[in-house]
């Protein structure tokens, strides 16, 4: 299962170089606070050369409004979490196109959302989403092989994902059914590794937790992107909470994934 692994490696690497500049202006500020014990030794005095150098360290570092730095980051959590959804949702797809060998075999909803969502993606022809470059014509190639009897079909995968947005609780529950997956939040809740990042032991306490978790930080992801930079609600804890939680759920969503793949065996051709 290689394919579905990779959307999972791809964001640990993002949430990695989140951590990373979290870190770093962590560490600044620390710094800058420790810094000012060196005052109280004698030898600070006697050092022109440090002096210079402290001051000059603190003086641009209290500059700096960490403030927007976390809020930046904390938004950007979200970002990199709603990329895996995307890109874990098309790697599903196409993993599991591998066990039909005809096109009509596919599940129901896979099969009529491949077309209601490449439909969707075309009324976009005249208004393209902004930030998107978008290949109508593959997509228009990839459409023309869904159609029954057809053994060779490619489903337009990333069209399923295309129009996600916030990935609010409920909305991840829609998106996960629209690909033949339910009841999402209660195959998650029962994994055990969500229990323990959550602290909790039964399933129904589980999927509570997680749906008001993911709300939770849509709220303020989205307070922080309509009022601006300086709407000032984040602190340090809450984005080493919303990294571990995140993290925690791409890894139980991708095994969710994988168990859902193997459900699916190739059927023979007739």
């Amino acid at each position: 299962m290689r394919n579905l692994q990779s959307p999972l490696n791809e964001s640990r690497l993002e949430f990695e170089e989140i951590m990373n500049c979290f870190e770093a202006i962590e560490s600044s500020r620390s710094l800058h606070m420790q810094s000012k014990h060196i005052f109280s030794h004698s030898f600070y005095s006697h050092s022109k050369h440090l002096k210079e150098i402290v001051e000059k360290f603190r003086e641009k570092v209290k500059m700096i409004d960490n403030a927007p730095i976390f809020n930046g980051i904390y938004v950007q959590i979200g970002a990199s979490f709603e990329k895996f959804i995307r890109t874990s949702t098309s790697s599903y797809l196409e993993e599991i196109s591998k066990n039909f060998s005809k096109y009509e075999d596919l599940p129901p909803k896979i099969k009529n959302g491949n077309l209601y969502f490449t439909g969707k993606l075309f009324a976009q022809v005249h208004t393209p989403p902004s930030g998107r470059s978008i290949d109508f014509s593959e997509y228009s190639k990839r459409i023309g092989t869904c159609i029954d009897g057809e053994k060779s079909f490619q489903l337009n995968h990333d069209a399923f994902s295309m129009f996600l947005g916030n990935c609010t609780s409920e909305k991840l529950e829609k998106h996960f059914d629209k690909i033949s997956i339910v009841n999402y939040w209660q195959k998650i809740s029962k994994k055990t590794k969500i229990q323990t990042a959550l602290n909790t032991k039964k399933f129904k306490e589980t999927e509570k937790e997680c749906t008001l978790k993911v709300d939770e930080y849509i709220k303020n992801r989205n307070a922080i992107a309509h009022r601006g930079e300086n709407f000032k609600i984040i602190n340090p804890s809450d984005i080493r909470e919303y990294i571990s939680f995140f993290k925690c759920l791409m890894e139980q969503t991708t095994d969710l994934l994988i168990e859902e793949s193997e459900k699916h065996t190739k059927k023979p051709v007739k």
